[in-house]
């Protein structure tokens, strides 16, 4: 993927999100007709050009995906196909070269926050990950949220500071498992974004929250215990943006926080699951962490297509583009190379 497909590979997320929205129980138009893209593709292209990709076909983009790496950990963020390109195995073939952009970076375990869309969660377990637990997503009246107790602590407004996006990083490596201080430094720089961290007499960060438009997160803690806390400073953020729904997506490790938004009369909307490989045998703490529903935050709603012919695959800066096949455990056999092209 280069910097000139970001606008056609826009258009494609939007057309398989329309396309999926009916499955989900929601209307296509709650997805915004754009090809502007959004700031985390951009970013992703930025730190990790070497799982971003789209597929062409004659000239037009029909697939896309991106994806990250963070220390040992390849996640799937994006993968879209076009609604009429599906069942032509080009979502497999854009799956197979991101991940095999993370086994080149050294990660050991694959993951993907997957979408009730079944035959995307097929896709995952043919690939070795097997749903772990879920997430889901719950969706409530913002004014309900300050009802909950305040955090104990000093509560900062964060800037975009790369010194708050170390500090925040180290409170991931609790929540998330890893480091995510370059997330971090976009989420910080996003004006969209509103973030606050809690912190003890001694400075040291507790947890943080962060809110943009209606949605919740992330939102991580060193306790579960503060869960509902930092969502009492969510509503408020919130409701001084003047947004009466609050929407956000919750492991269901974290029990804190969804018994804090259900018995408060937050609805449960949909559940999605947490695709990990059998590498992941630990590492992240859910019953700390709380996920923003938007694809664009997160890439949470995935959409996956599956031997066509005419299908090339465009990625930058991978010196072994050209070589087909994978070594990766458990992903089924080899892509033939034939009508591929990387730049």
């Amino acid at each position: 993927m280069e910097e000139a497909d970001l606008r056609a590979a826009r258009r494609v997320q939007v057309r398989a999100l329309r396309w999926l929205m009916p499955q989900v129980g929601k209307e296509p138009d709650d997805v915004t007709d754009t090809d502007e893209p959004s700031p985390a593709m951009r970013h992703l292209l930025h730190t990790d050009p070497d799982l971003c990709w789209v597929a062409e076909r004659d000239g037009s983009v029909v697939g896309m995906t991106t994806g990250f790496v963070r220390e040992d950990l390849w996640f799937l963020a994006m993968l879209f196909v076009a609604p009429d390109q599906h069942g032509q195995d080009i979502g497999q073939r854009l799956l197979r070269r991101s991940a095999e952009g993370g086994r080149r970076r050294g990660a050991r375990v694959r993951a993907v926050a997957a979408s009730p869309y079944l035959a995307a969660q097929a896709l995952y377990v043919r690939w070795g990950m097997a749903p772990r637990f879920p997430l889901l997503y719950l969706q409530g009246r913002t004014e309900r949220l300050p009802a909950l107790p305040e955090p104990v602590g000093r509560v900062l407004t964060l800037d975009g500071s790369g010194a708050w996006a170390r500090r925040l990083a180290d409170l991931d490596r609790l929540a998330f498992g890893r480091n995510r201080e370059a997330d971090h430094r976009l989420w910080l720089a996003d004006p969209a974004l509103r973030c606050r961290a809690v912190v003890d007499r001694d400075g040291t960060p507790l947890g943080y929250v962060s809110v943009t438009e209606e949605q919740v997160g992330p939102v991580a803690v060193r306790s579960p215990r503060l869960g509902p806390r930092l969502l009492h400073l969510a509503g408020a953020l919130l409701a001084e943006a003047g947004r009466e729904t609050a929407t956000c997506m919750v492991p269901g490790a974290n029990l804190a926080v969804l018994r804090a938004l259900l018995v408060r009369g937050f609805q449960l909307q949909r559940a999605g699951w947490r695709f990990l490989d059998r590498n992941a045998a630990g590492g992240a703490a859910w019953s700390r962490w709380t996920i923003p529903t938007a694809p664009d935050r997160w890439g949470v709603l995935l959409v996956a297509a599956a031997p066509a012919e005419g299908v090339r695959l465009l990625q930058v800066n991978v010196a072994s583009a050209g070589e087909g096949g994978s070594t990766i455990p458990g992903i089924g056999s080899p892509a033939p190379p034939g009508g591929f092209q990387a730049r």
